[in-house]
């Protein structure tokens, strides 16, 4: 073997020298370095062979003095401390308050003296092919922001990437394109990131020899990564004032201070936010498990990804969430009142959870919604995160702290959030608790006054004038004297004393609790609903902070709030108002439970009494009351409201099978059995039962499903993804109902569906937009009825036209024989 020697590395030659040898010899520059012998430098860059670490990086001076100046200043403040900061975490730290900057003024207010950020400026290239041109184009056809967090601002988003997340060119770009573009322009924007989008906005990397060695070393230096101190110093940054807050002012003097913190913190960008369909798709996730953390966090992780940093949120926080929304529906109270009144069987071997989730599919289907919904609120509050360090046991993290493992940096209100999830069961124990010694007392109470119940032996004569337990005739005491006794003994029963004024000049008092006479008041109003419906009503009333004194007063004096003269108490026309508004609250937030409920009172009452009318399937959940009392007086159908209360657990079961979550077959029977509703529907079977315009839709619908099988598709594609939040149609399929009331049940179920049929608006192709409606009928149907429209819906169904894409709208004006024979092409290309 032929060793040649390597001599042409790291020649001591200056450029005139090495002009004159190129112009004598043209061979081989081996040869001729190998006979000339030139003389060579031995030149040492700290190569170590041992293992790196961060030390090491900085002792290097091309890393050292390349670096950025904002970053080597903070080196050198504290070098023996801060040299065992890893790179990619020392930038992070440096430039954390990228993140709390709005735009390039802010970032040169913050780094006055970072040379890198010295021309940063608005993209002013007015090329037509780059990506920011795509971007400025998409931006000019949809009002969406551009990131999914919200924020629009391409050269804050690209700024912080680079300094914040330590990100190169391509990494950036795969960074927008799979996780951080708004998904609305997945599509529209396609180009790939240059150094040209960069330079747009004036963005320059570090020097080139640091920044390699930056990114040469960042994964191995990962595990070195360190905890690093809370606000620790750092000379390069210069904020305004002083503060955790991810407001920045734009002037720091003393006044607009002052008006700043009396100003509302504007919210930050959000770091992550879970999309609606995804909080779907987690919620029915979440229903197939057994509930527990783990299993719920198993499902997370499968949803999201193993190491999706927005399933690493969830999961870190999942304890918390779930926690809030245990509370948000009550799950402690409803757990405790079903093993009540559900002791396990000797032979059932469930747990108490399994038992639970079998009788109440409704509540399952409820927690799993809230927790999604826990989710999204969490996100939102967390927005980008802070610098208030927190350990594993969502703690600060202070000099004093036995936990000093850091999980996360979060902003004040995250840390509140947090701080009240961990109160929530302390307090609830302390509430039943308190609870608990109320009820002893309130049963010694009555036992030391009244006797026992059962205790019939001693009559009681009726005083002339009332007397108290001591025998104090109140009838000869002063006015002031009966207030305090009052008061004496309200405050021994755990009572309340409401002064109120009188229309004749005396005064009126109330005695007692507020909150047993709301609770009564529900009792009554819900006697005939369902009562797992009762009882989530009642949880949402009186935890209302709407509900407040004088609702309750109102309550209290319905007997003679004509004798009153006191604002404290809402007038009838405010109670009025009130209790309407109340359940129409409840109902906008619950609309699948209430139709449940409404459909399975209906039930019972066609069920078990003969020529109900068909109007019966029009009454809203709370009507039913109204309407059950009032016919008390009725000789013919006095008996209908005690016929109902004896059917109570038929109503329950009822009610629990109408809220409970719809399988495939089942969906796809009732999406059948609306559709052939609606092919047979017969609008003089209605009279006068139902909307005009309801009438006109559904008649417009009938003609074009029974015309199209591809409208045809089209509905019944559209009906079955509306039956995933929609369970309570399935009560479409009672074989009891006759025709005309199914057909009743049909119009309920549709009045229901107008609003997205009329009013949704899915985008479509580049600013054209799609209503429901307008996909399954045509124009010749639709002006076929029209004339029953009411002129503002007429108007609303012809601005929708104008914006349906060219596709749709040529469907749309094809008339019934032309969508006939596109059914038969599209049969023959099996679409």
């Amino acid at each position: 073997m032929q060793i040649s020697p390597i001599t042409q590395f790291t020649p001591i030659h200056n450029i005139a020298n090495k002009k004159q040898h190129n112009n004598k010899n043209t061979q081989n520059p081996i040869i001729q370095s190998t006979t000339t012998r030139p003389i060579f430098a031995y030149q040492d860059f700290n190569i170590s062979f041992s293992g790196r670490t961060p030390e090491n990086f900085y002792a290097q001076d091309f890393n050292r003095n390349n670096m950025p100046s904002s970053m080597k200043e903070y080196l050198d403040y504290d070098y023996e401390t801060r040299q065992h900061i890893p790179p990619e975490q020392m930038m992070g730290e440096v430039f954390k308050y990228l993140k709390m900057a709005k735009n390039f003024s802010d970032v040169k207010s913050i780094y006055p003296n970072e040379e890198l950020f010295q021309n940063l400026h608005s993209n002013k290239t007015k090329g037509k092919t780059s990506l920011l041109a795509e971007i400025k184009v998409a931006k000019e056809m949809d009002d969406a922001p551009l990131l999914k967090d919200g924020n629009d601002d391409f050269g804050m988003y690209l700024l912080r990437k680079i300094y914040v997340e330590g990100k190169t060119l391509k990494e950036i770009n795969k960074d927008f394109y799979e996780k951080d573009m708004n998904e609305e322009y997945k599509g529209l924007i396609t180009k790939p990131l240059s150094n040209d989008d960069t330079a747009a906005y004036g963005i320059r990397f570090p020097k080139q020899s640091f920044w390699n060695s930056f990114i040469a070393t960042r994964d191995e230096y990962k595990k070195f990564f360190v905890t690093l101190p809370k606000n620790s110093n750092n000379p390069a940054v210069h904020l305004p004032y002083e503060t955790h807050s991810n407001n920045i002012p734009s002037d720091g003097n003393k006044t607009d201070r002052a008006n700043e913190s009396n100003k509302p913190r504007k919210k930050a960008p959000r770091k992550y936010k879970i999309q609606d369909y995804q909080k779907k798709q987690l919620a029915n996730d979440i229903k197939s498990s057994d509930m527990s953390k783990t299993e719920v966090e198993k499902k997370v992780r499968k949803r999201f990804g193993k190491d999706d940093p927005q399933a690493s949120f969830i999961v870190k926080y999942l304890s918390p969430i779930m926690t809030v929304a245990a509370d948000k529906i009550h799950l402690s109270e409803e757990m405790k009142y079903f093993n009540q009144n559900n002791p396990q069987n000797k032979n059932d071997n469930r747990t108490l959870f399994e038992r639970f989730w079998k009788a109440n599919p409704y509540i399952l289907e409820q927690y799993a919604k809230t927790i999604t919904d826990s989710i999204e609120m969490f996100e939102e509050v967390y927005e980008s995160g802070g610098l208030i360090p927190i350990n594993t046991d969502l703690e600060v993290v202070t000099p004093q702290s036995k936990n000093k493992k850091i999980i996360d940096q979060v902003n004040p209100d995250f840390l509140d959030l947090l701080n009240y999830t961990q109160n929530i069961e302390p307090t609830r124990t302390e509430k039943y608790k308190k609870h608990e010694e109320l009820q002893k007392q309130w049963e010694e109470h009555f036992v030391e006054r009244y006797g026992e119940l059962n205790d019939t032996s001693e009559n009681t004569d009726i005083a002339e004038n009332p007397v108290t337990d001591e025998g104090v005739d109140i009838s000869k005491l002063s006015e002031d004297e009966q207030e305090n006794l009052l008061y004496k003994i309200a405050k021994e029963n755990n009572g309340d004393v409401f002064k109120l004024k009188g229309k004749n000049g005396q005064n009126i008092y109330i005695t007692g609790k507020l909150d047993e006479g709301l609770a009564e008041y529900l009792k009554e109003i819900t006697k005939y609903l369902p009562t797992a419906f009762t009882r989530q009503f009642t949880n949402y009333v009186m935890n209302n902070p709407e509900v407040d004194d004088r609702f309750k007063l109102a309550i209290a004096t319905r007997g003679f709030r004509d004798k009153l003269d006191d604002e404290r108490v809402m007038s009838d026309e405010e109670f009025e108002d009130a209790t309407l508004s109340l359940p129409m609250s409840y109902i906008m937030s619950h609309k699948n439970s209430e139709r449940a409920a409404s459909a399975a009172i209906s039930d019972v009452l066609c069920n078990t009494l003969d020529d109900m009318p068909i109007s019966v399937h029009k009454l809203r959940v709370f009507e039913f009351y109204d309407l059950l009392e009032s016919v008390k007086n009725e000789k013919e159908n006095a008996q209908i409201p005690a016929i109902l209360l004896s059917h109570k657990k038929e109503i329950d079961a009822l009610y629990a099978k109408y809220n409970n979550q719809l399988s495939n077959a089942e969906m796809n029977k009732i999406s059948i059995a609306i559709t052939e509703g609606l092919s047979k529907y017969s609008s003089e079977k209605s009279g006068n039962n139902i909307d005009p315009n309801y009438k006109a839709i559904m008649l417009m619908l009938k003609a074009s499903i029974n015309n199209s099988k591809f409208s045809k598709k089209i509905f019944k594609s559209y009906i079955t993804s509306y039956l995933s939040t929609n369970s309570a149609c399935i009560s479409l399929l009672n074989k009891k109902l006759s025709d005309e009331h199914k057909q009743a049940r049909l119009e309920n179920i549709m009045s229901d569906l107008f609003e997205e049929l009329l009013f949704k608006r899915v985008p479509a192709q580049r600013g054209f937009y799609e209503t429901p409606l307008l996909t399954v009928i045509n124009r010749e149907n639709y002006d076929k009825y029209k004339y029953m429209l009411d002129p503002e819906i007429r108007a609303s169904i012809e601005e929708n036209i104008e914006l349906l894409s060219p596709d749709i709208r040529n469907r749309f004006n094809m008339t019934n024989e032309e969508q006939k024979e596109c059914d038969k092409y599209l049969a023959g290309k099996k679409i």
